[in-house]
């Protein structure tokens, strides 16, 4: 009998969660899934400590460069008087020490940090090998539980295993450069240290800073992670459909986070972006707020036409609860102006269904675009339903998705003036910038044509 084959994560997972990694190092003091509706479940937990995995492995490249340029740039000058040679000879200050009747002034000078800058970089060796120890522990809690729950042989484990062992070297690269920085015992950092680097300026100052920031980012990853993981699955049929299900949303919200990594790298393009307290703002214009997984809001007031109806059976709580949650969204000048929904899913009936969950948003936020964001068909063997097998509205889903790869992205202007657009972002490195230059086309033509009728 042909062995069953087992289905796992997709090959570009290590892609993905690469790129969720830079968006906690673009944003290392900004909690994404603050910006969430609700509280940091199990897949967040995965998704954080993957994220968290890339990030220590970026710190080891990083503490590595800042070590090496520290031996280089930096270094104190010892003085000695002594008829001996001790290094080499001071001739201004021998002369002036010979009038005294004193010995020859040596100076020698002594590679490597200062005591003061032994201190910053043994502080932040100290915080790095604190969170990857927490990380290994978070590490364990969930490969543990997932293995009692799910079974040894966990779908799609082999990614998570690669990234485990990479970042296991990077920490003993990190652990023997702070012993032999350091010694055994790494020195508390101070607040001033950045500070201090800054003012040196150059690529030791650009080392120090980038560090920092991962480190930052690092904490904040393996602080996400610690959450309930007490997930019960009763029988084998439901431990098998637990995991899939696991897997699927840990895929799922990883693409999410990649279109969030995708749309902020275009709308830098147009200004600064930076993060302001739960949300991500874009100096352009009057500013332009994004909004991850959760009800976009001018300042305290809602923006759905849901939560600001009315209802004879339904207080105003429960109808802001019914409004719905967009997985991105812009706002300018206190209007939507883009909705975002992601969809990683090769099902046509499905993607159909996002199409009109889309238009819903757009109507309900009354935005003046919708842009529905799914993984492409054409790139893998799962195309969706044979043809003939679905609805009519089914199969006119499948031509536009078709168009939308062949041309980049197709839109659809509804008779309110708003437009909905199909865009695949197909989740490879070779296509990223690819995927840049689209969602930046999409969104300058909203934005600016917004900006020019003074809507914006």
């Amino acid at each position: 009998m042909k062995p069953r084959r087992r289905r796992g994560l997709p090959p570009y997972t290590d892609y993905l969660v690469s790129r969720c990694a830079s968006l906690y190092l673009l944003f290392p003091r900004t909690s994404l899934y603050s910006m969430s509706a609700g509280r940091p479940g199990y897949v967040d937990t995965v998704v954080s400590l993957l994220a968290a995995h890339y990030i220590l492995v970026y710190a080891a490249r990083a503490a590595r460069s800042l070590v090496v340029e520290m031996h280089r740039v930096l270094s104190s000058t010892e003085v000695a008087e002594s008829y001996s040679p001790a290094g080499y000879l001071d001739v201004a200050a021998s002369a002036r020490s010979l009038m005294r009747l004193g010995p020859p002034v040596w100076r020698r000078v002594k590679r490597g940090p200062a005591p003061v800058d032994r201190l910053c970089l043994c502080g932040l060796f100290a915080r790095i090998l604190s969170a990857a120890e927490k990380l290994s522990e978070n590490t364990g809690r969930v490969y543990d539980h997932m293995r009692s729950v799910y079974g040894v042989d966990v779908e799609g484990s082999r990614p998570l295993r690669r990234l485990r062992r990479r970042a296991e070297r990077a920490r003993e690269d990190l652990a023997r450069m702070a012993l032999r920085e350091c010694g055994r015992l790494a020195a508390a950092g101070t607040s001033v240290c950045r500070d201090a680097f800054t003012r040196r300026g150059g690529r030791l100052s650009r080392y120090f800073n980038i560090l920092v920031d991962i480190v930052a980012s690092l904490e904040k990853a393996v602080e996400e992670g610690r959450v309930d993981l007490d997930i019960r699955a009763r029988g084998a049929e439901a431990g098998q459909a637990a995991r899939k299900l696991a897997l699927r949303m840990a895929v799922e919200r990883l693409y999410e986070l990649y279109t969030l990594y995708i749309v902020l790298r275009a709308l830098s393009r147009l200004g600064e972006v930076r993060s302001e307290d739960s949300t991500i703002l874009v100096e352009f214009g009057k500013g332009i707020r994004v909004f991850y997984n959760s009800r976009p809001k001018a300042g305290d007031k809602p923006l759905s036409r849901v939560a600001l109806g009315e209802s004879d059976h339904l207080d105003d709580g429960d109808l802001e609860r019914l409004s719905g949650i967009p997985d991105i969204t812009l706002v300018i000048n206190n209007r939507v102006k883009v909705v975002i929904e992601v969809k990683h899913s090769y099902n046509i009936g499905y993607l159909a269904l996002a199409r009109f969950k889309t238009i819903a948003y757009i109507h309900e936020y009354d935005a003046d675009a919708g842009i529905l964001v799914y993984p492409g068909l054409s790139h893998t063997r799962k195309r969706g339903q044979a043809r003939g097998m679905l609805d009519e509205e089914y199969e006119a889903t499948r031509t536009v998705l078709e168009r939308a790869e062949t041309r980049g992205h197709a839109t659809i202007r509804l008779r309110d003036n708003a437009s909905l657009y199909i865009m695949p972002l197909i989740p490879e490195e070779k296509r990223e910038q690819d995927n840049v230059d689209k969602m930046y086309k999409v969104l300058n033509s909203i934005i600016r044509e917004a900006d020019a009728s003074g809507l914006a």
